[in-house]
């Protein structure tokens, strides 16, 4: 079903890909777009917890459209990178991730995931970040990406 990685001395495995993911701040959401076939791919902030990844959002827009009408999502996302000009390359670690979106429509999930974010991006804001999350409840989504292929990938100089 997903293809296996060209460069296999550079495979570092799913739970490799998994760390990965958790070490970078911003990882590449992309969606396939209901109005013209195009890949869609937008920059978000994630947290990883019980084994999927979430994404929080607004209840409109382009990505949501897309993921209701076909829930097929790939991620990916750098942790590590560095230039090596006297060798022409580049030191890197990645991860690309296959999966299956949905909206998550339980609250205390959806509480849960909002709280994880907080936590993870807002570490000295959480009671404030608590009230936040009440004050824009009811106008946040979350995208709940359940993996099917993790890939980690780091070049020897990582």
């Amino acid at each position: 079903m997903f293809r296996d990685m060209r460069r296999v001395d550079r495979d570092k495995g799913s739970l490799a890909g998994i760390e990965i993911l958790k070490n970078s701040d911003v990882s590449f959401l992309s969606t396939v777009s209901v109005d013209d076939g195009y890949p869609y791919s937008v920059p978000m902030n994630h947290v990883y917890l019980d084994g999927n990844i979430y994404y929080h959002c607004s209840k409109k827009g382009h990505k949501i459209d897309n993921i209701n009408n076909n829930s097929k999502v790939c991620i990916s996302a750098v942790s590590e990178y560095e230039f090596i000009p006297e060798k022409f390359t580049v030191g890197y670690k990645s991860v690309v991730i296959f999966g299956q979106a949905s909206i998550v429509t339980d609250d205390d999930e959806k509480r849960k995931v909002l709280r994880e974010v907080i936590k993870t991006y807002s570490t000295d804001y959480v009671d404030a970040g608590n009230e936040y999350i009440e004050k824009l409840f009811e106008i946040t989504d979350i995208i709940k990406v359940v993996p099917e292929k993790i890939s980690g990938k780091a070049s020897k100089e990582f």
